[in-house]
């Protein structure tokens, strides 16, 4: 019974997760659209959502990897990968305020927002990964077993 309701609980965790990242995923596409035709980057910060865009990718397919295999492997890779963005999260901010910035307070602010969707786009795939491992292990993750 244990293990069922382990199964329901991380099942209803799990779709929330995954919904997210596509209402994150949408809130891209709709500062894009709010910009239209007007460019949302500035030239010098377009390398950096390149690899955002390409990382968030990655995340992706190795999470839909995760829910089809439950390999503990991939879940830790779907860390890894989170780890990227939340890097590049990080350089977004070191661009926008750095002396060299050539943005509007527009695009200024579109910046700090995609940023922000694309990290926590990975954030909730981690939730994702660690609600398979729970799935596996019956381990939250903190070194104590759950008893759901």
């Amino acid at each position: 019974m244990a293990t069922d309701l382990r199964v329901v609980v991380s099942g209803l965790r799990i779709s929330a997760s995954i919904e997210r990242m596509g209402d994150l995923a949408r809130h891209v596409a709709q500062v894009a659209r709010l910009r239209y035709p007007e460019k949302v980057l500035p030239e010098s910060i377009q390398p950096l959502f390149d690899e955002f865009a390409v990382a968030a990718e990655k995340v992706a397919v190795d999470l839909v990897e995760l829910l089809q295999s439950h390999d503990l492997d991939k879940a830790a890779q779907v860390e890894k990968d989170d780890d990227i963005l939340d890097e590049l999260h990080r350089q977004s901010f070191t661009s926008t305020l750095g002396p060299d910035w050539d943005g509007n307070v527009s695009q200024t602010v579109d910046v700090t927002l995609l940023g922000r969707f694309y990290e926590r786009f990975g954030d909730h795939a981690v939730s994702v990964a660690s609600r398979i491992t729970y799935l596996v292990t019956g381990d939250l993750g903190d070194g104590e077993p759950n008893n759901l």
